[in-house]
């Protein structure tokens, strides 16, 4: 556990310069100050701020100190897989909220239906018969949230690899844990019937892909953004049961698109 001290740092700082407790310029306190307040050796602290400076979040500056970097200028999307990698201490404010949820929902309907386009190219049928599984697998095992999180892991994760495209699949691999999490958190919300009727659409459109193995993918890539979009408006619609039914919220989950 003792070499591990370093991520309770990582995931401290993260947390409070992606809710604004640390603004850019800001200037860390000392790394004296920074182990005492938080319990941990300056070796791990030195770790942790080295790897968060790698992340393009913060700024070391020798005899000056260390500096808050815009995330949203500098930062990968590895600052996003390592923010959400965490669990919440008990009583906390969770890390996802309906803005992030909306992004990243946005981005997913932009980018899934493009890596599908391209992984079509190079499927077989082999392959669409290992989606269909998938989805079997799933159907039987609606109770199952943790085994229904790794199915969508490797339905994504196989789209992924047939594309042979390294820059796609490695923001696969970065965006699944966020994926992952976020379907993990709404999965307790969804009634089973909702669920089952999600991947009966699911394990359809992937039986499509046997007719267009040979042809024009547009057609089942277009479906299957319309199924993530109907994702999206099933997932903002369970969240007004979930979270405080605000005037704010509510007006912010009926005006987006």
């Amino acid at each position: 556990m003792s070499g591990r001290r370093h991520e309770k740092i990582i995931h401290i700082l993260l947390k409070n310069i992606f809710r604004k407790k640390l603004k850019p310029g800001d200037k860390l306190p000392t790394e004296r100050q920074l182990s005492e307040e938080h319990q941990v050796d300056r070796s791990s602290l030195r770790i942790a701020l080295k790897q968060l400076e790698a992340m393009g979040v913060l700024d070391i500056r020798q005899r000056d100190g260390v500096y808050v970097k815009n995330y949203f200028k500098y930062a990968g999307i590895d600052f996003l897989k390592v923010l959400f990698s965490y669990k919440e201490e008990a009583g906390e404010d969770p890390m996802i909220d309906q803005y992030i949820v909306e992004e990243l929902l946005n981005f997913y309907i932009e980018f899934f239906p493009s890596m599908l386009k391209a992984s079509l190219r190079q499927f077989s049928p082999r392959d669409v018969k290992t989606l269909l599984d998938l989805c079997q697998d799933t159907l039987e095992n609606l109770d199952d949230h943790t085994k229904i999180v790794k199915n969508d892991f490797k339905f994504l994760n196989l789209i992924a690899e047939r594309t042979n495209n390294m820059v796609f699949v490695l923001i696969a691999n970065s965006v699944a844990p966020i994926r992952s999490k976020i379907l993990l958190y709404f999965l307790d919300t969804m009634s089973t019937q909702d669920l089952r009727e999600q991947i009966e659409i699911q394990e359809s459109i992937a039986r499509g892909f046997v007719n267009d193995l040979e042809g024009d993918a547009s057609k089942v890539v277009d479906i299957y953004r319309k199924y993530l979009i109907s994702q999206k408006k099933l997932i903002k619609s369970r969240w007004l049961h979930v979270k405080d039914n605000s005037e704010k919220v509510t007006n912010f989950l009926k005006n987006s698109s």
